[in-house]
């Protein structure tokens, strides 16, 4: 284990984790199904594949990206090798402790994993670690306006003192801000929010067990009981609009990050533009 893994607190228990990843891939399986909020991650992702000009040859898949392996290869025809050596990391280790060669990889793609990772820093560290020069880092996590009505309902649901029962996100500046600090180069974070309609609560809580987002926090798991099920279908009722349904928001925060390379280009030295930008706005009318 690094030395920064040791000191960063123990938010998430990994056995947790790895066992909900586990019980959802099964849960699909015995289905024959996907997840659509999977689903929507892979196009994502294959859509940057499509407009990367570049090859690459080797390649992680971290987390359940690796169920679409095939698509995102079909789509990255253009950025992936067609012999490419591609790893598919196991679900029960953590993105903070990568058992991986320095430079091994020159692209690696993470999609709805990172953001229960303990040392979320140290593991985009070690992802630049590994990552060759000129490598690329896509990656997608849930970010910090996720399940805001779940939220809302679980605390109507528990008793004094409230417990944790979904685990603590981040926003697009801080994960902007996390890949700086990582060194990774051309940084890239986007916001983009899906706003789904249920009119079950317990249809929402089977779309967060098909994609193994229950609550992995270390410590004790506090079921909920009788009652406090009851305070949460009545908090749901009390939120249903006129058709009988509630909106539910999963935001998700795409990503990109390159190694440094001497080839890439550079950022424009300050005061070098030819144009003021408020001269350009007002040209157009805009200011």
């Amino acid at each position: 284990m690094n030395q920064n893994a040791q000191q960063a607190p123990q938010i998430f228990d990994m056995r947790k984790r790895s066992a909900k990843f586990e019980r959802s891939a099964n849960r699909l399986k015995q289905r024959n199904e996907t997840s659509f909020i999977w689903d929507h991650i892979a196009n994502e992702f294959c859509e940057r594949l499509e407009s990367i000009k570049r090859k690459f040859n080797n390649i992680l898949i971290i987390g359940p990206m690796a169920y679409y392996i095939d698509k995102l290869i079909s789509a990255g025809e253009n950025a992936i090798e067609q012999n490419a050596n591609i790893i598919i990391m196991n679900n029960s280790a953590a993105e903070d402790e990568l058992p991986y060669d320095v430079a091994q990889f020159d692209l690696i793609i993470s999609g709805g994993t990172l953001d229960s990772v303990n040392d979320l820093p140290g593991a985009l560290v070690q992802i630049r670690r590994i990552l060759k020069a000129d490598g690329l880092l896509i990656g997608t996590i849930f970010g910090s306006g996720s399940l805001s009505m779940l939220k809302s309902i679980m605390m109507a649901a528990d008793n004094t003192p409230i417990r944790p029962h979904i685990h603590p996100q981040i926003d697009i500046r801080t994960m902007a801000d996390l890949l700086v600090r990582a060194g990774l180069k051309l940084p890239v974070a986007d916001r983009d929010t899906l706003v789904i309609r249920y009119s079950n609560l317990f249809t929402l809580v089977n779309d967060i067990r098909d994609i193994g987002a229950g609550n992995c926090l270390s410590g004790p798991i506090h079921p909920m009981n009788k009652t406090s099920l009851k305070r949460a279908v009545h908090k749901w009722i009390s939120l249903q609009e006129e058709d009988g349904k509630v909106s539910e928001t999963v935001e998700l925060i795409h990503f990109n990050g390159w190694a440094p390379s001497p080839d890439q280009p550079k950022p424009t030295k300050r005061g070098s533009a030819s144009v003021s930008l408020i001269d350009a706005l007002k040209s157009n009318n805009n200011i």
